[in-house]
């Protein structure tokens, strides 16, 4: 008797590194469980994947869309929106008619246009919705419809009332007015990513026969109440098991850079928990001035660290190169490594790995997190404005850096007395611990996102 074919499912990320490496690591479960995988990215995505899935189940795809050299952040993802809403439907449809093997779902990125789905739902295959981000800003974009109608917020995404917080729950931090999840620089483009982003979730859910989230019920238990249908299956961790229970994390799939490998070495040769982690993930950047704040602040800390700068981190006009603080290199040399990208769930994971200085961003919530790491949050744009308020006030695992009123600098005085307070806080440590192990409990067997997957699996199955 013939063997049954495995089910085949097509998975579409929207096309950025944050959501590149979430969907890379749900396709290397759902390739562990059995399933046939294509993960198909646009053209410029794709070339950029420098560490892919190593498993003989999961191929990648291309379709044709290249980013025009030296566009703003704001103009790329003008471009990158026109090209999700017309042309990825039409090169996805002529994608599935070729493919050799029937595709039984089609897994996309809640973010991406109506049309992906729609293209799934009139060739008659099933589709998923997967959202890389935390479960609250989820229930606060569902939510927008209600928020409508309650006139809370306009349909332009405006506040009605402009010195008001909006509160979901009372278990929930609120979204302060300038920190909603389409807030972002410069202000007129909040309307942009309002009406073409935050809007889909909730214009799209009704072309979703699935719907799961990186994330776990312990950690954001009343936003997962509020919907209930959605499943938990986060935290997506790729490791490999070594001899005496040690995770060793692998190159992740789906990085844009190359990671450095000589940080585990360097952090071997650094105190236990004495090393400040920084790393703005794969978007943020910083002006020259904030720039040279940020290294003044760590050279006066006296402590060892690990910056991760890639090369476009500093918005330059006319210069050439980074400009650290004078002689900044030479006096730093000894306690103070420098490069351009690094496997982050391994630095944090190190025992010498003491805080880590983050963006907020839910992948590097996520990672900091599952290692048990207090942060120092300074969140850049949309939704880590919000889990810097959970990191802070709910979970009770980091500190907030505060920008001085006015010009909006985060100064060298308060990043230096910022960590030493965060470091010799023992309560944030011990809160750190827990959801280190709560996050391990969730993805364990009997969890609760180990159960949320599992069901998953059968959805997919059925």
């Amino acid at each position: 008797m013939a063997a049954m074919k495995k089910p085949h499912v097509l998975l579409v990320p929207y096309p950025a590194q944050g959501h590149v490496i979430p969907m890379l690591k749900l396709a290397q479960k759902l390739a562990d469980h059995g399933f046939n995988i294509t993960v198909v990215n646009f053209e410029f995505v794709h070339q950029k994947l420098v560490s892919s899935p190593e498993h003989q189940s999961i191929r990648l795809t291309a379709i044709p869309f290249e980013l025009e050299p030296g566009l703003g952040q704001d103009d790329a993802v003008t471009k990158l929106t026109e090209s999700i809403t017309n042309a990825l439907p039409i090169h996805l449809r002529n994608l599935i008619h070729q493919m050799e093997q029937e595709i039984t779902w089609v897994i996309g990125d809640a973010l991406l246009s109506a049309g992906v789905f729609q293209v799934a739902k009139e060739l008659g295959i099933k589709t998923a919705a997967f959202w890389t981000a935390s479960m609250e800003n989820l229930a606060f974009l569902l939510s927008i419809p209600q928020l409508i109608q309650d006139r809370i917020i306009d349909e332009k995404g405006t506040l009605i009332n402009s010195s008001w917080p909006v509160c979901l729950s009372k278990d929930i931090p609120s979204w302060q007015p300038n920190e909603l999840p389409w807030s972002c620089q410069p202000e007129e483009f909040q309307r942009f990513i309002f009406k073409n982003y935050s809007l889909k979730p909730s214009q799209n859910s009704a072309l979703f026969d699935c719907f799961i989230v990186n994330s776990f019920h312990q950690l954001e238990p009343t936003a997962f109440r509020m919907f209930p249908k959605i499943l938990p299956v986060g935290p997506l961790v790729i490791t490999n098991s070594t001899s005496g229970g040690h995770h060793q994390y692998s190159q992740v799939p789906g990085s844009f850079w190359h990671q450095d490998q000589t940080c585990e070495t360097w952090l071997d040769n650094q105190p236990p928990r004495s090393v400040i982690y920084v790393a703005f993930g794969s978007i943020a950047v910083l002006n020259q001035k904030q720039f040279q704040e940020l290294a003044w602040g760590l050279e006066m800390t006296k402590r060892p660290f690990l910056w991760v700068i890639r090369a476009d981190f500093v918005n330059r006009t006319g210069s050439s190169g980074l400009e650290f603080p004078y002689g900044f290199l030479e006096r730093v040399a000894n306690r103070g490594k420098i490069v351009e990208w690094a496997n982050q769930e391994e630095v944090l994971s190190h025992r010498s790995t003491a805080c880590f200085l983050s963006h907020c961003g839910w992948n590097s919530t996520l990672d900091g997190l599952w290692c048990g790491v207090p942060f120092l949050c300074w969140p850049y744009f949309t939704d880590q404005f919000h889990n810097k308020e959970s990191i802070c006030e709910a979970w009770k695992v980091g500190l907030k850096l505060k920008a001085e009123d006015g010009n909006g600098l985060v100064t060298r005085f308060e990043i230096c007395s910022r960590v030493e307070e965060l470091i010799g806080d023992a309560t944030m440590r011990e809160n750190a611990s827990k959801f280190r192990e709560q996050a391990r409990e969730c993805v364990s067997e009997g969890g609760n996102s180990f159960r949320g997957f599992l069901r998953f699996v059968e959805t997919l199955c059925s």
